[in-house]
């Protein structure tokens, strides 16, 4: 009984497959598009039929048609019937999913087993790292299967649109690998980077196909600072307004702090802090602050950028009065050289006044006795600095001498002048003619040349002392130095002598600059004071070309004896011959350039190129020699 239950269970299991006349081979597990279904179908009717054996993909009630041909089979007669059938998109459409055949002939219908029809690909990707710089190379390599286990023979496509990256390769045997670089301005951030791995057919469409997704990041990375200012340039007692915004590889700003210095004319630092990207800052210009291109400078990281604005001048002055006396300032940035008329009532005064920056001068108002109203005016503004009682007998404008000039208008001080000038006078003639006689008639005289405000040695005494070989840079000044940046600019040169060792002296409008053994430790002080005397002259051309107010300066440079003593710490010379004249001879000759003596001319002539301009005049072109002294002068010209 068991047994005759298991075998009738075994034929119901089999409807599905087999009717009375048709029978269906087994088909593969899986298809792929572009595969071959190939299938047969054993016709054994039980009578006579004519008819078309039809046969079907079926596809979750979608339905495509595969074979259909006539039969004419009698009863007993037993057909295989094989089919062949490319599985190609142009005949399939999308049919794709959990599929059987179905195959129909007369009236009875057989259905195969189960199968699956697929256009899909398995992609496995390897990605080199998954965080990259702008203009890194992103490496990628995998394998590509379809889902009937068989390698892909097709393309690959890979695009990262938000950076604009598209490319496509080969895919052979299942394989790929390639490389590409990130654009230089790729945006920062998390980018998705997509994969397309496809197959075509015969016709050229496209058949199997597979898709993935990766997320790649690029790193922000700080490319520059924009400084922005509303104006390029600002009037004294304004402000200016600026910001800093640094951007990143794609021109995306950034948040962060930035370091910025504001330079004054010379690059005198005016102002150091911290601001934040995008924040707008304020910069007070005060009314006496110097005329010219200033700077802003900002940094973050290893960027930096630099800005210029122009600060304008402002010639200006303050009036006020206290009491009987009217004070004028000037207040502005450059020098105030200005006719100012001042009224005391109805009465007008005109003064010329040139003040330098900063400097005040002051007047005494003289009057009738009575109350006067005392206004200002100097053509750009009118100061009306209100009543006043005056005392006198006429209405007066009186400049008030302060220090040692007013000392000079007391007439008892110029007496006891005059006075003590005659003793001194008497004490020095007296004292000459006692030094003629202890002197020996045929001695040689020694010509004395000293600085003016140094104790020096007598020509007629005696000498204390040794004497050294030494070179002698004078620098004459040809012009006024009024300005604090000119004065700046010439402590700056005079400082390259003094950090070499040089003593300097100075005598009326020449500054006299000496270099010896004693002074420099050195021997070869004809070279250095060429190379001091080039500095020099580089440091105050830097300043003509920035400033309006220039300093025409003149220098000359030559050698000889010069006899030294130190006495209670001081450092005396005298000067044997004419090496200091010889200098300051030089010096009025030159037009803001280094001349050399003859005899210096000849010290130096292996190392330094000349050009001779004049007899016994030669200008210093250029200094040939590089390595020796390189290290020693770096030191003080960089102080």
């Amino acid at each position: 009984m068991e047994m005759r239950l298991t075998l009738l269970f075994g034929v119901l299991l089999l409807l599905p497959l087999v009717s009375a006349e048709i029978l269906i081979s087994q088909p593969e597990n899986i298809y792929n598009l572009d595969d071959e279904l190939s299938i047969s179908i054993t016709l054994n009717p039980n009578n006579r039929v004519i008819d078309e054996l039809i046969v079907d993909i079926v596809c979750d009630n979608r339905t495509v048609k595969i074979y259909e041909v006539q039969h004419n089979l009698n009863v007993g007669e037993v057909r295989e019937v094989n089919i062949d059938y490319i599985l190609t998109r142009s005949k399939i459409g999308f049919l794709v999913g959990e599929c059987r055949l179905a195959a129909d002939y007369g009236v009875d219908r057989a259905f195969s087993q189960n199968f699956e029809l697929s256009d899909g690909i398995d992609i496995d990707l390897d990605l080199k790292i998954g965080r990259f710089n702008p203009g890194d190379e992103v490496r990628v390599s995998g394998d590509a299967l379809k889902l009937n286990g068989e390698k892909v023979v097709g393309f690959i496509e890979i695009r990262v649109d938000d950076v604009g990256v598209a490319i496509s390769k080969t895919v052979y045997e299942g394989e790929f690998t390639f490389n590409f670089t990130l654009p230089e301005d790729s945006p920062a951030g998390k980018h998705l980077m997509n994969v397309r791995v496809y197959e075509k057919d015969s016709s050229g469409e496209t058949s199997n196909e597979g898709n993935i997704t990766k997320s790649i990041e690029i790193n922000q990375i700080l490319k520059k600072l924009e400084i922005n200012t509303a104006f390029l340039s600002v009037s004294p007692g304004e402000e200016l307004t600026f910001s800093v915004t640094p951007y990143d590889q794609a021109e995306y700003e950034i948040k962060r702090e930035i370091s910025i210095i504001i330079y004054e004319p010379g690059d005198f630092v005016f102002l150091k802090k911290l601001i934040n990207a995008g924040e707008e800052n304020t910069i007070k210009i005060n009314l006496g602050d110097a005329p010219g291109y200033w700077k802003i400078e900002a940094r973050a990281g290893d960027v930096s950028v630099r800005k210029l604005f122009y600060v304008e001048d402002n010639e200006e002055a303050l009036f006020s009065l206290i009491n009987n006396t009217l004070i004028i300032t000037n207040v502005g940035n450059v020098l105030y050289k200005k006719a100012v008329e001042i009224s005391i009532g109805s009465a007008v005064e005109i003064k010329h006044l040139s003040l330098d920056v900063g400097e005040t001068q002051k007047f005494r108002l003289f009057a009738p006795d009575g109350t006067y109203l005392i206004r200002v005016k100097d053509g750009d503004k009118e100061a009306v600095l209100g009543n006043t009682l005056l005392t006198g007998k006429v209405i007066g404008v009186t400049e008030v001498r302060e220090g040692i000039l007013a000392s000079f208008s007391n007439p008892l001080l110029w007496i006891l002048g005059i006075f003590l000038l005659t003793l001194i006078i008497v004490y020095v003639y007296l004292k000459k003619i006692k030094g003629k006689f202890k002197l020996n008639l045929g001695k040689s005289k020694i010509k004395k040349e000293t600085s003016s405000d140094h104790p020096v040695l007598t020509s007629g005494g005696a000498i204390a002392g040794g004497k050294e070989e030494a070179s002698v840079i004078a620098l004459k000044l040809n012009n006024k130095i009024s300005s604090r940046y000119a004065s700046s600019y010439l402590e700056k040169a005079l400082m390259t002598a003094k950090s070499a060792g040089a003593k300097i002296y100075v005598d009326e409008n020449y500054r006299i600059i000496l270099f010896s053994t004693s002074l420099t430790k050195k021997k070869d002080n004809e070279l250095i004071a060429v190379k001091v005397s080039k500095k020099i002259e580089g440091i105050l051309s830097e300043y003509n070309k920035q400033f309006k107010e220039k300093i025409y300066f003149g220098l000359g440079i030559s050698n000889g004896q010069i006899i030294i003593e130190t006495a209670e710490g001081k450092f005396k010379f005298t000067s044997v011959g004419k090496v200091i004249s010889v200098a300051k001879k030089l010096a009025n000759l030159s037009e803001m350039e280094v001349l050399l003596s003859d005899t210096m001319h000849r010290r130096v002539i292996t190392v330094v190129k000349t050009k001779k301009v004049k007899k016994d005049a030669w200008k210093v072109i250029k200094i040939t020699e590089r390595d020796k002294h390189k290290n020693f002068l770096s030191r003080f010209s960089n102080k």
